[in-house]
């Protein structure tokens, strides 16, 4: 099972036109706590973003701690990926929760 962070962002996207500005200040942000990680890609999609881990060595539960203390971040969840699809969903979910 491939696990992410999410992370959401709040008044950010009240921002208009400067948003990328303070989009981009959040990402610097985060890459900084997260600098001395293994190698991970970041995606941003509707006022969020997706962690994903390139490798196993990964820590997602010293991730999680560093990245709550991000200022901006309204959440941060770890979360695995599944297909859309409802009995993948609710086995995904029976499995993982």
């Amino acid at each position: 099972m491939r696990e992410i962070i999410l992370l959401k962002y709040g008044e950010l996207s009240l921002k208009g036109l400067n948003r990328p500005v303070f989009e981009d200040a959040l990402v610097r942000n985060i890459r900084r706590r997260l600098y001395h990680f293994p190698p991970y890609s970041l995606r941003r999609a509707q006022s969020a973003l997706f962690l994903t881990p390139q490798t196993d060595a990964f820590d997602m539960d010293e991730a999680v701690e560093r990245l709550r203390k991000v200022f901006g971040l309204s959440s941060v969840v770890r979360a695995c990926v599944v297909e859309k699809d409802m009995a993948a969903i609710n086995s995904a979910a029976v499995e993982y929760l």
